[in-house]
């Protein structure tokens, strides 16, 4: 069963998105502000994680809902079923992004969705899931337009540009996402010298072996944010990254 998912990136790389994704999903995906949308199973859930340069975040999206006020967000957010998502003994984190004139203020929206699933649990089991900003259970992420609110699941967790293989770093680094993008725009053959005369920490350089070396780039991040969810499958992970190792050797 493939779920719709989106796909975030910085702006200006939707299209660079698109068509990396395009190859290992071998389908069309659909651009939008900020992402694209695709279609995926649980393993190209994992697939997408490990794999993409240029998506930040991989979002799978659990239902919407239309509010014009705060307490009306509260309750239509109580109703839903939590259970389905988290157990009372887990941890989970929010992050709410908002472009409206009705909700204004990030935290307030962000805190209300926190008590109205708090207090779900506590209403119906006497006990809550606890709030761990570091490495949650399961990240829950609001997209908010005007009165419109897109509820995901945050199956990256921290952002992908956070790769794993940096040990220390300089002053105002670059994103490692917007290195690896700056490398695909630049149509570089993959072969000939690559130069970087001002490389600072060399993210740019380090992102353009891995593109050149085939290295999937999140393969040295330590976790992911569907680790922590229901039906994590870590028989499939450990399989896709046996996988490619056995297709990069061929």
């Amino acid at each position: 069963m493939k779920d719709s998912l989106f796909v975030t990136c910085a702006r200006g790389l939707e299209d660079i998105l698109a068509e990396e994704l395009e190859i290992f999903l071998h389908t069309q995906p659909i651009l939008d502000k900020g992402g694209v949308h695709v279609n995926g199973s649980l393993k190209e859930i994992y697939q997408i994680n490990l794999l993409t340069r240029i998506g930040m975040h991989v979002l799978k999206p659990i239902f919407e809902l239309k509010s014009t006020n705060i307490d009306q967000l509260y309750n239509i957010v109580k109703s839903f079923n939590w259970s389905k998502i988290i157990t009372k003994d887990e941890t989970l984190s929010i992050r709410t992004r908002i472009n409206s004139t009705l909700f204004k203020n990030s935290n307030i929206v962000t805190l209300k969705i926190k008590d109205a699933i708090v207090d779900r649990f506590r209403e119906n089991l006497g006990k809550r899931p606890s709030v761990n900003l570091e490495c949650p259970n399961v990240q829950i992420n609001v997209h908010v337009k005007e009165n419109r609110f897109i509820i995901s699941l945050d199956s990256s967790g921290p952002s992908l540009h956070k790769r794993g293989y940096k040990v220390s770093s300089v002053d105002a680094p670059i994103n490692e996402v917007l290195a690896a993008g700056l490398i695909l725009l630049s149509e570089w053959n993959q072969i000939s010298n690559f130069h970087d005369p001002m490389c600072g920490s060399g993210t740019i350089l380090v992102e353009a072996s891995m593109i050149a070396h085939n290295i999937p780039a999140n393969i040295f991040r330590k976790r992911f944010g569907f680790e922590g969810w229901k039906n994590f499958d870590a028989n499939l992970s450990f399989f896709l990254i046996f996988e490619w190792l056995i297709l990069s050797e061929s």
